[in-house]
C-alpha cells in the first residue's frame, strides 16, 4: 500500500532546536501506522493549537532507501503495525493537558505519551521482559501484562532501521504492587508463542533508551569519562616526572 495524502515531516529532528520548542513537544509512541496527519492532530485538538506534527520510526523493507522514499512508495514492513509521532504545540501548557492523555486509546492502540526528553522514572514501577518475539507489537505486550495489573506504558528496544525489536523491553505499571505480582509469575507469562523472562528494574539507566535526536550520556559514563582523562593525565604526568629524574640521576652521577 503506498502512503498518499498525508502530510508528513521526514527526516532526523534538529539537533539544535531551543529549549523552548522541546518544552513544547510531545513523544507519542504505538501510533497506529495507517495513522493520518489529521487524524492525529484532531485527537490532540482540545489540547490546545498544534504547530507540527513529525512522523517517526516507520518500519521499512528497503533500509538502503531514503526514508521518505521507502515510504511514500510503500515499501513498509507488513509485519509491524505503528509507528511514533512527535507534536509541536505552540504553548507549552498544552504539554501538560496531552501529558494526561497517555495511556489513552487511539484507533485500537493504547498511546505512549511523554515529554520529548529523556525518559525519568521511578523503577520501583517497571519490570524487564526478556526473551520476547522480535517481531511483537507494544499493544501485544499491553495486553499480556494489563491482566496483571494497570499498565503505565510499554516500551520495546527495537531496531533503529527495521523497527523490529531486539528481544526485549519494559513495561512500567502504575502501581508498585503489580511489579511484585509480574516478577512471581516470571518463566510463566507467554507473550505470543514465548515464554517471557520478567525481573524488577534495579537502576534507572536501564530505562534511560533514547528515542529522540538528543544525544544522551548517562551520569555514570560522563563521570567514567573525566576519571579516564584524569587518569590519562596523571599517568602522563608521572612519566614526565619520572624521565626528568632519570635524566637529573644521570647528570648528577656523570
Amino acid at each position: 500500500m503506498k502512503w498518499s495524502g498525508t502530510k508528513v515531516r521526514f527526516g532526523n529532528n534538529p539537533k539544535s532546536q531551543s529549549d523552548d520548542r522541546l518544552a513544547r513537544t510531545i513523544f507519542v509512541g504505538n501510533v497506529p501506522l495507517q495513522t493520518r496527519r489529521e487524524k492525529l492532530i484532531k485527537f490532540f485538538k482540545n489540547c490546545g493549537p498544534i504547530e507540527s506534527v513529525r512522523f517517526r520510526s516507520i518500519p521499512v523493507k528497503n533500509v538502503k532507501l531514503p526514508k521518505r522514499a521507502a515510504v511514500l512508495s510503500g515499501e513498509r514492513l507488513p509485519e509491524r503495525d505503528s509507528m511514533n509521532a512527535y507534536v509541536v504545540f505552540e504553548n507549552k501548557v498544552a504539554v501538560d493537558i496531552a501529558l494526561s492523555l497517555n495511556g489513552s486509546v487511539f484507533q485500537n492502540k493504547h498511546l505512549k505519551i511523554d515529554r520529548d526528553e529523556r525518559p525519568t522514572v521511578s523503577v520501583g514501577y517497571c519490570i524487564f521482559v526478556g526473551n520476547l518475539p522480535f517481531d511483537v507489537e507494544d499493544e501485544q505486550v499491553y495486553e499480556v501484562f494489563s491482566k496483571i495489573g494497570s499498565v503505565k506504558y510499554v516500551r520495546i528496544v527495537r531496531d533503529k532501521h527495521t523497527g523490529f525489536g531486539k528481544g526485549f523491553g519494559y513495561v512500567c505499571f502504575k502501581e508498585s504492587i503489580s511489579v511484585i505480582a509480574a516478577v512471581r509469575m516470571n518463566g510463566s507469562v507467554q507473550v505470543k508463542d514465548r515464554v517471557v523472562r520478567i525481573f524488577r528494574c534495579k537502576n534507572s539507566e536501564k530505562l534511560n533508551i533514547q528515542r529522540t535526536s538528543q544525544k544522551y550520556i548517562p551520569e555514570n559514563r560522563k563521570q567514567e569519562k573525566k576519571r579516564k582523562k584524569r587518569g590519562k593525565k596523571g599517568l602522563e604526568s608521572s612519566i614526565k616526572k619520572s624521565k626528568k629524574g632519570m635524566l637529573k640521576k644521570k647528570i648528577e652521577t656523570a
